[in-house]
């Protein structure tokens, strides 16, 4: 009988194992169940519209244009040019692309000589002055005191309409000379539409 005895408890004993493994294996499966189905409410029920919209704000580069304004002589008058010359430019290099065209210009309608513009053409400018050095051969060409009055108003009437230019003072090979053939070089120049 004890034989039975022991043999009743042991199968007690499984069977009471067995059904704490089965109520831990339940409860595990229960809990995951449950974290499931409140996951799943959680992720259905959210609002997943953006609450702001982000819009990356990228400057798009245009393209620089600098206007200049240019004057040359045409039967027997001074006419003006507007020139666009693209890209971000100093006041420095506009004074430089400004003699540039009108010396372009000048070649073009053979008033004057060929020139080399880096070794020949200079300037500087003190306050609102701007000094220009020119080689006296750019009066090669001239055949009156009109002629060269144009030539000169070019330059002047062109770097006067640049920003903060309000007179042009006329060098002659780096010296401050009178005159080359016939206008006073000795004094300041300034804008004038009619000449």
């Amino acid at each position: 009988m004890e034989k039975k005895s022991e043999k009743i408890n042991k199968e007690k004993k499984i069977k009471k194992e067995k059904k704490l493994k089965d109520w831990k294996s339940d409860k595990i499966v229960v809990f995951i169940f449950l974290l499931t189905l409140m996951t799943g409410y959680f992720y259905f029920s959210r609002d997943y519209t953006p609450k702001k919209i982000l819009i990356k704000n990228q400057e798009i580069e245009k393209e620089i244009e600098n206007k200049l304004y240019i004057y040359f002589p045409e039967n027997e008058d001074l006419l003006s040019e507007e020139i666009i010359v693209k890209g971000k430019l100093s006041s420095s290099e506009i004074v430089g692309e400004t003699i540039k065209e009108v010396i372009s210009k000048l070649k073009m309608l053979g008033k004057i000589p060929q020139i080399n513009l880096e070794k020949e053409i200079g300037y500087f400018i003190i306050k609102d002055k701007l000094y220009l050095d020119i080689p006296e051969k750019l009066f090669n060409e001239v055949n009156s005191p009109r002629e060269e009055l144009l030539i000169i108003y070019s330059f002047v009437n062109s770097l006067t309409n640049i920003e903060g230019i309000e007179k042009v003072r006329f060098l002659i090979d780096n010296i401050d000379q009178e005159k080359v053939k016939y206008s006073n070089l000795m004094k300041d120049y300034i804008f004038k539409r009619n000449i």
